[in-house]
């Protein structure tokens, strides 16, 4: 029993001694990674003149992270940027890559949590801002290259490797001083400029010269905004320059407006909405400053709209208009319903629309041709039904414009059919 108890010691002081080496290395290393990534930062801050503050980071190798306290870096007359609370996570081959070659090779794999990010730009006046962000990168991200990133054109840069991006947060905040000029009071902008889910992942493929969105979802209480595109790039290594050949992918927005209030503007007194939705999908082609619409599928909707024109706008309307709007002493328009659909595939499209509001019902439908440089009615229908007086006039109007005497159904719609090119339209 003695000698058990002996041996039992011996073990038990051995995994104590093991256990202070392994916490001194840990220690020691993770003390030595803070001072070298500490030395890193400030030298990349210095060879691209930003400033930069630290107040405080760790490094835990045993944990495998490094925790940054809170980060700031400035670049002036341009950004902002402050970092704080963050925790990049390391894998083990990382860990091992710093004890050999002093080097974590996170350019390569770099995977992080982030309490508070925050990016303020200098030169446009916004700032974003992240709550529990989630950063994760694959691909080749060295320091040499992000030195070289002075400005846009400089992104040529990292069209040489592959990467892979994903970025997610829990809140973002779009903070803009001016959003009074919008119409919007704090209370409102504070509503319309939160969101409460955000998700980005992108990738580039550098033999296909590719990127791809593959998800971008940004969505609030009243705002909505989610796509996924892909673009094709050419890119020249003699004359460093990046141009778009190919941009395809959908795209869905929605706005609920019913508890937003908007305050007067010079543009209108009162605005008001229910809700607007815009969503489809899109292919186009680009070569040398021009561009070639391959598909371009899309629906909108407006509901309970409503908006009375500020004085100076409706003059301007009337005196631009032809006098047209002349017979509306405040032009207070209101839609209860609105929608319009499309389908385009080169060369071939057609439309359907309606809307009901407090002026006119209407609905119109039609197909067309639009080679690149020619739309084309082919031939279209618009029926409309004037609902006040002071339409009825601006309707006689447009008939004596048209040289046309539109008759009535037996519904009460005008109808016009017309066809033509949209500049040299025929009317029937």
């Amino acid at each position: 029993m003695k000698k058990f108890f002996k041996k039992s010691s011996i073990y038990i002081l051995l995994l104590i001694i093991a256990a202070g080496i392994i916490f001194s290395l840990n220690n020691y290393y993770g003390a030595k990674i803070s001072a070298d990534i500490k030395t890193e930062l400030n030298q990349l801050a210095e060879n691209n003149n930003y400033q930069l503050e630290l107040a405080k980071l760790s490094a835990n190798p045993l944990l495998q992270r490094i925790e940054i306290r809170n980060l700031d870096l400035k670049k002036k007359y341009n950004y902002n940027l402050n970092i704080s609370e963050a925790k990049i996570y390391l894998s083990w081959q990382q860990v091992f890559n710093y004890l050999f070659e002093q080097d974590f090779k996170l350019a390569k794999n770099f995977e992080s949590e982030i309490k508070n990010l925050a990016y303020s730009s200098l030169v446009n006046n916004y700032q974003l801002n992240f709550k529990g962000a989630q950063l994760a990168y694959q691909g080749d991200l060295s320091q040499a290259k992000v030195e070289k990133l002075d400005q846009t054109e400089d992104l040529y840069f990292l069209l040489e490797d592959a990467h892979n991006l994903s970025l997610k947060a829990d809140e973002v905040k779009y903070d803009y001083p001016f959003y009074r000029y919008l119409g919007f009071n704090k209370k409102n902008w504070d509503k319309i400029s939160s969101f409460d889910h955000f998700v980005l992942k992108a990738n580039y493929d550098e033999q296909k010269q590719l990127i791809q969105l593959e998800e971008f979802n940004l969505s609030g209480d009243i705002l909505k905004i989610i796509f996924n595109l892909n673009s094709e790039l050419a890119y020249n290594k003699k004359e460093p320059k990046i141009e778009i050949e190919n941009l395809a992918g959908k795209y869905d927005l929605l706005i609920a407006g019913q508890d937003l209030g908007f305050e007067p503007t010079s543009i209108f007194k009162e605005l008001k909405f229910n809700q607007f939705a815009f969503n489809g999908n899109l292919d186009l082609d680009l070569t040398n400053s021009s561009f070639k619409l391959n598909q371009f599928d899309f629906s909108s909707s407006l509901k309970e709209f409503e908006i009375l024109l500020a004085e100076d706008m409706n003059k301007f309307l009337t005196q631009n208009t032809f006098g047209l709007l002349s017979v509306l002493d405040d032009l207070n328009f209101k839609i209860d319903e609105y929608s319009y659909q499309q389908e385009f595939t080169a060369p071939n499209g057609n439309f359907k629309s309606k809307i009901d509001s407090s002026l006119f019902e209407a609905q119109s439908k039609g197909e067309y041709n639009y080679d690149q440089k020619d739309f084309y009615i082919n031939n279209a229908l618009l029926k409309y039904k004037v609902k006040t007086k002071e339409m009825e006039q601006l309707n006689y109007l447009i008939q004596i414009m048209l040289a046309k005497n539109l008759s009535q159904d037996e519904e009460g719609y005008y109808r016009l059919e017309y066809w033509g090119d949209v500049d040299d339209l025929n009317f029937k």
